[in-house]
Parts: structure tokens; sequence; C-alpha cells
């Protein structure tokens, strides 16, 4: 079966970002089963690691530099003003202008020379945008929409925090998304979702449930640290150059580890490109690392993991990851969507400063208890996160779904 893939950004094994690893996991699991055809854009920086050649995929790789020089400021502009002030244009903000036109331009010339697939697979929210526009320039081919998340609610969540004329704005911005991603994922014969959350999300509106299908993200599975329930370390860990992670940090050191926990704690800030607002933070009991090649060494000597997330939507990889380390969790709403984990079972939840330190305060005078916690989560991980039967399912999905729009499976 002919399938070609459109992304908004490319995969590789190398790939740092947890939506990254997991596109890079299933695209290199799809290639081996569907004759697929790539097409992605690409930063010029990442070209050295790009590893199509190595697996024989048949690539496409488009590289635009998006980085903010005034000329490519001034060349963006013109395609974007459509789009000012990223509330009523065709991409809204959340894609460059410039980027869909080379992808729709890429995608007319694949039709012109007479290439027709019989699904196309669109990866991340920017690309599932383009849905109706590429159905007319391959009308009979089956349509994928993969939603890492639903975009449209990490906007609400941006309205629900701005305040004065910022919040108009971003109404007006939320809006917008959720109506363009609606009317796209309308648009779609499947959508594939990383959780049951973002799957009953989806439905809530006119969409069937049965149009769906939930895969598990990748995650790295740290299941042989052995956890130490007696250790004096809270970590937190992710790309740290992101605001929804570097921003959070910095709210539990200032709310909770400074004024509760400083004096018999330690507090590990682990991931690549540290943002430089977390510097005036360092201390003895607080360290920010940087870019480690294995994180095992911190989850085997930290008794938690803080999420105490501020921002972002989607089921977050980095809960998964310290749950299948048995680490347990202080997460909040945010930190556990999309997870069906329940509170004192499988990690604690947390909502404001004072359950942080109460929780952190309940371990140190029960770590017995710490290592049920700890046992659950593990089992949680490994009973409902397994990568095999996911992709069983993702692929079973598809040809499902191409054989009721009669295309012939090959």
């Amino acid at each position: 079966m002919k399938m070609l893939l459109v992304s908004r950004y490319c995969a590789y094994d190398a790939a740092g970002y947890a939506g990254s690893k997991t596109h890079n996991y299933y695209l290199k699991r799809l290639y081996k089963d569907f004759d697929l055809k790539l097409l992605t854009i690409a930063d010029p920086a990442d070209a050295p690691k790009l590893d199509f050649k190595k697996y024989k995929i048949d690539a496409d790789v488009v590289f635009i530099d998006e980085r903010p020089e005034p000329a490519r400021v001034l060349f963006f502009l013109f395609y974007n003003l459509r789009n000012i002030p990223n509330c009523f244009g065709k991409t809204l903000g959340i894609v460059n202008g410039f980027v869909h036109k080379i992808l729709l331009k890429k995608l007319k010339s694949l039709s012109k020379l007479g290439y027709s697939p019989d699904c196309i697979l669109l990866e991340w929210t920017q690309t599932v945008l383009l849905a109706g526009r590429i159905k007319k320039i391959f009308p009979k081919a089956i349509l994928i929409a993969s939603e890492h998340d639903v975009c449209f609610l990490r906007f609400e969540r941006q309205f629900a925090k701005a305040e004065g004329i910022r919040k108009i704005f971003e109404f007006l911005r939320f809006r917008s998304v959720r109506k363009a991603e609606t009317a796209s994922l309308c648009a779609v014969d499947l959508i594939v979702t990383q959780s049951m959350k973002d799957a009953d999300l989806i439905t809530a509106g006119n969409i069937q449930y049965s149009k769906t299908c939930v895969i598990s993200p990748f995650f790295t599975d740290y299941g042989d640290v052995i956890y130490n329930s007696e250790s004096n370390g809270i970590l937190f860990f992710g790309a740290m150059d992101r605001p929804e992670n570097y921003e959070s940090a910095v709210w539990f050191i200032e709310n909770v580890f400074i004024p509760h926990l400083q004096d018999n704690h330690v507090f590990y800030i682990v991931g690549n490109k540290p943002h430089h607002v977390l510097d005036k933070y360092k201390s003895e009991r607080i360290a920010v690392t940087g870019f480690v090649p294995d994180i095992r060494q911190y989850l085997s000597k930290s008794f938690c993991m803080a999420a105490p997330l501020t921002m972002g939507a989607g089921i977050k990889v980095k809960v998964i990851e310290a749950m299948s380390a048995g680490l347990p969790v202080l997460a909040n709403d945010i930190a556990i969507e999309g997870i069906p984990a329940v509170n004192n079972v499988h990690y604690l939840y947390c909502r404001n400063p004072g359950d942080y330190a109460a929780a952190v305060g309940r371990i140190d005078k029960d770590r017995a208890g710490l290592r049920e916690i700890s046992a659950n989560a593990k089992k949680l991980v490994a009973d409902v996160f397994n990568l095999d039967k996911s992709y069983s399912t993702y692929k079973q999905a598809i040809y499902k779904t191409c054989s009721a729009g009669l295309v012939p499976i090959s």
C-alpha cells in the first residue's frame, strides 16, 4: 500500500524532543510495512543527523531556516501577512505560511508527476491543518491525522492565563484554532491520538469515536533502574529550553523548594539547553545539569519527581519515563493528563505549593509506602504503554480505514 507521510518536523534517531522521538519511532516501523514516501521540513542544522539513507527511506527533505535574522524575517513576513494578528489567517500563527506554501507546492508537483498514494499520513497539527487542501490534490487518498496533542487545548490554557487586553487576543486565537483544527479533523478519515483523554476531547464535538485510534507515545523504558527510596533527591527533567519546562522548574523552586525543602533535599534539574533564567538558582542544593547522555544516574539518586507543569497539552512523556523507573511522581492535572493513574496508588496528586511540600513531608515519614507506589507505577507503565502492541493497533487501524474507503490493500 502506498503511503505518503507529510511532516512539519523532521524525524531521526538522535531526535531530542519527545514528539520527534515518537514520530521517528513510528516512521521507522511504518516504512517496513508500507510503500512509504516521506515529505518533511527540516532545519539545516539537523542535516548531519538525518538517517533516511541508512534506513533506505524515500524522503524529500525541504530545509528551511526559520531563525530570526533580518533578511529572513522580511521574507517570511511576506508570506504571513494574511495571518496577522495570528487569529484569522489560514495558518493561525502556529506555522509559518511559507512552510505551508512549500508543502502544497511539493504535493501538487507529485500529483502532476502521476504519484497517487493510497493514504496520506499528516504528522503534527501544523500539517493536519492542510487536510482540506490536500484532499483537493489527492481526492482518492485516505487521510490520516496524527495528533501529538489537541492543539486548541494549549491555546485555551493560554487564554485562561492571560490578563488585560491580551486576554481578548488569546480568546480570538483559541477560538480560531479550535474551529480550524476541528474542521480539519472532520475532513480526515482516521485520527490518531496519544491518549484516551485527547480522543475524548476530539469526539466531544461532532467527530465520531470510531474515527479515532489511540496509540502510545514513544518513551525510554527505565525499568532497569533500581529505585532508591532512601535518597534525598527530587528530580525534574525535560528539554529545559522550553518554557513549559523551565517556568515549571522556577515555580517549584520559588514556591516549594526554597521555602520548605532546601534544608534537607537536593533538587536536580536535568535536561538539554537549560534556559538562562535558571542560572541564578544554582547552588549546592539546586543542581542544573544541562545535557546528560543518560538520566539513569539521577533517577537512581532521587526519591521522587516533581511535575508542577504550568502549561502544555497532550500526554507528558517525562512522567511516563519517571514512572517506568519506579519514581513516584508529584503531579498536577496537566502533568498527569492522559495517563490512567490513580492518586495515592500510582502517583501523588498535588495542586498548590502546600500540596507539594506536604507530599514530600509525607514521603519523608513513610519511605515504605513510597516503595509500594514505586512498584505500582512501574506496573502501570508496563501494562498500558506497550510499544509493540501500540504499533500493531496503529497498523491495523490504517488497514481497516483504507479497506472501508475501498482502497485496495497490497
